[in-house]
């Protein structure tokens, strides 16, 4: 376990750093200044970490991809905010225990990963010191997770983040409810049912807030009101070079990735103006 890596990996990351205004007629707000990277090592995560908090920049998105070897991908802000904390490499128990540590003190998870399965799942979490209630489980099948989320729907939490790991053959589901805008989720569909959806809801005025990547290759999103004005990019199934592609492409747009995940190698993202 650690909150700021600190093992040996093999890989190197591939940046993706940006400090740029939107495109002309993109948005009417200045793109924050930030960083992202994919494919990083727990090693490199780790001295980019304490560079970056160095720096003023607050970690707002990350992923875990690959049990045996770990590698990362994050987002970062830079931007004021309440306190916050990140840990990566926890076992199931590991992870367990942080979290009975920290929302003893106020925090509560705001992101979820894990890759892998059984005590061999390696997770990664930010939480932040913030007000409201929640609610957060992990280790869930599909139908616990369903069960879970109309429980705590009806009890008047909202779905504000899911993550996917697990098998092909057993997809589990670690997931976060808390207070605040309402939202939807679509779970397990293939890239072409994703698609669909897609364009069923972007009819209905809602847009992806996040997408997770089984291992299976299927997706499950978080659906949200779509702002009127609000610019906003989503592209799933991706490799590392198409992710990377896709990125080059949106940046010079004025866009940035607001959420990025990745497992087994395939990459879903959320891209934002703001």
């Amino acid at each position: 376990m650690r909150k700021r890596t600190l093992v040996t990996a093999a890989t190197v990351a591939i940046p993706l750093t940006i400090a740029l205004a939107p495109a002309a007629g993109a948005s009417q707000t200045a793109l924050p200044t930030y960083e992202a990277y994919h494919g990083a090592s727990s090693k490199w995560h780790s001295a980019t970490f304490d560079k970056l908090v160095k720096k003023g920049y607050r970690l707002t998105s990350i992923s875990v991809d690959d049990a045996a070897d770990p590698k990362y991908t994050a987002v970062w802000v830079k931007a004021s905010g309440p306190a916050w904390v990140s840990y990566t490499q926890m076992s199931p128990a590991q992870y367990q225990k942080i979290f009975t540590q920290y929302t003893a003190k106020g925090y509560q998870p705001t992101m979820v990963s894990a890759t892998g399965s059984g005590n061999d799942a390696v997770f990664a979490a930010i939480f932040q010191k913030i007000g409201g209630r929640f609610q957060a489980r992990h280790g869930m099948s599909e139908k616990d997770f369903m069960a879970a989320h109309a429980r705590f729907t009806r009890q008047g939490y909202t779905l504000s983040s899911v993550n996917a790991y697990g098998t092909a053959e057993m997809p589990l589901y670690a997931a976060v409810w808390s207070t605040g805008e309402s939202t939807q989720v679509s779970v397990g569909l293939t890239p072409a049912q994703h698609g669909k959806e897609f364009e069923a809801r972007k009819k209905r005025g809602q847009r992806p807030r996040m997408v997770t990547v089984a291992p299976d290759n299927t997706y499950t999103t978080i659906w949200g009101p779509r702002k009127q004005g609000e610019p906003w990019m989503e592209y799933i199934n991706m490799s590392a070079s198409d992710y990377q592609s896709k990125h080059d492409q949106l940046k010079a747009k004025g866009f940035r990735p607001m959420v990025v995940d990745v497992e087994n190698g395939r990459y879903a993202a959320v891209w934002t103006t703001k």
